[in-house]
This record gives structure tokens, sequence and C-alpha cells, in this order.
């Protein structure tokens, strides 16, 4: 069966424009692949913000879980436009379901009102999630995950990007009243979280992401340390485009009330075409 990645690339076209462009960015043969597991990630991402109750999203998240049971015991997966082709990837690069089942159950602290998470803790629910989509990107491009170099990739790469997103997406969730950046280091520097949630300026704010920002860009820089063998760029994209958000975000002071600074540029996609083909990051 010919794999169809079309709904897939417009559901990422429309909510989650940096992994689209790292897609359109990666080799023909692996846009596929990369498409799918991608929308698999979104969808899980978009639960929490589709329900109204941490009860309802629970239930959205073991429909997940059934659906990976189906793949794994290799016969008929419920139709949908993302689970369809999700099982024939899983199953002709024999991805680990454990990999995907570990994304789900990370999800679950999108849905909890109460969560509030440390430094050590986010980079666990990062690894978790973007992390582990990366490890599952890298077989796909023939890399063994069960390698350590490998995982540490996906670990450093999904970290430094995991959390450049987060802090570009603060006055979006502060909007809603959630706040996913690391507690401890809000606390830290005096960030006063109800003047957050208000979308007010403070002093404290620019501190605490400089302090977030030099964090991420100490993943990016363990992972040029492990020098991603070639073979490994396509499915590393999302971290050379964290370093170029990041580069943004020093350039404006670090400031999250400037659009600008945490905008993508149109020339983001030219960067990561030359990343690709000059094979580094």
């Amino acid at each position: 069966m010919t794999l169809d990645p079309t709904y897939c690339l417009e559901q990422l076209g429309r909510w989650d424009r940096d992994r689209y462009l790292t897609i359109l960015a990666a080799p023909s043969t692996l846009r596929t692949p990369f498409a799918i597991l991608a929308a698999f990630n979104l969808e899980l991402a978009r639960v929490s913000e589709s329900v109204s109750e941490q009860m309802l999203g629970l239930i959205r998240l073991q429909w997940w879980r059934d659906v990976l049971d189906e793949i794994a015991g290799g016969g008929q997966v419920r139709r949908h436009a993302v689970s369809t082709p999700l099982a024939e990837i899983v199953r002709e690069h024999h991805l680990p379901i454990d990999l995907l089942e570990a994304m789900i159950s990370a999800r679950e602290n999108d849905i909890d009102p109460a969560a509030a998470m440390s430094m050590d803790e986010t980079e666990i629910y990062l690894d978790a999630t973007a992390g582990n989509l990366i490890r599952l990107s890298l077989q796909v491009s023939g890399l063994d995950v069960g390698e350590g170099r490998v995982t540490e990739m996906a670990r450093h790469a999904g970290i430094a990007y995991g959390l450049t997103g987060l802090i570009r997406a603060t006055l979006f969730h502060a909007q809603s009243r959630r706040l996913l950046l690391p507690r401890d280091v809000l606390e830290r520097h005096g960030v006063d979280l109800d003047r957050l949630t208000e979308l007010k300026p403070q002093a404290a704010l620019p501190l605490a992401i400089t302090d977030l920002a030099q964090h991420a860009a100490g993943h990016l820089g363990k992972l040029r340390a492990l020098t991603p063998p070639r073979q490994a760029v396509p499915a590393l994209l999302v971290a050379r485009l964290a370093a170029l958000q990041l580069e943004r975000l020093k350039g404006g002071g670090y400031d999250l009330f400037d659009y600008g600074n945490i905008a993508n540029a149109p020339t983001d996609i030219w960067r990561l075409l030359a990343a690709r083909f000059i094979g580094r990051l």
C-alpha cells in the first residue's frame, strides 16, 4: 500500500509549522514517515487544547494507547487518518512501541491543571516527547536507537528544541493560565506568575528566559559535540531550527513581548536545507 501523507502534512502545516518546515527540508524518501510520526505527536499535543476536562483528555490518550496495542498485536488497526499509516510505518521500520507509549504517558502532564515541573522534570518530559519523536525518526533513517550515542543525540536535540518551543509559547500558554516553563527557574529569578498570566511585562521575565535559553543552547552544544553523522541530520533538523530561534531571542534581548523575537523567519527553510545538504547542524 502506498502511504499518502497529505492529511498529516496539512495538519502539520496548520498546527506545527516548525516540524512542517523540517519535513520539507528532509530527503523525499523520509518525508512521508517523518510526517506520519510528527502527526502522531501533534495528535497527542493537541489533546490538552481540545478537551474541557482532564478525564476527557485521559480518555483521548487511552484511545491512542489502544491503537498501539492493535499495532503491536499485528492485526487490523482502527481506521483514522493518522493511526492507519502509523501502523504501517511502525511495522515496516520495527519502531519500538515503548517509545510511542512513553510519548502518550508524558502528555498526561499537559492535561493536569495542577502540573508544575522543575527543570529536571521538564527535561524528562521533553525527552519523552520531542526526544522520542526524534529517536523514532532516527530509526526510520536507518540508525539504531538502542545505541547509546544515537539516543543521546535525540535527548539533547529534543530538550534543546522542546525547551526553546516552551519559551516561545510562554505568552500563548499564559493566556490560558498554563505555565509550562520550569517553575524553579521562574521563581529563582523572581518572576511574578500572576503578572505573567495577565500578560504584563516585568523585568524578571527576560532574566529567566535568558537562563532557560542558555540551558537549551547548552544541549545544542552537547549535541554538536557528539558529531552527528550525515545520515542523522534530517531527523535532527529541529535542533538547527532551535539554534536559529535562540539567535533571534538573544538578538531581541529575550523579550517575549516583541513578536519578532519568537516568530519564524522566511529564511529558516533555506538554512534548514543548507544544514541538510552540508550534513552538519
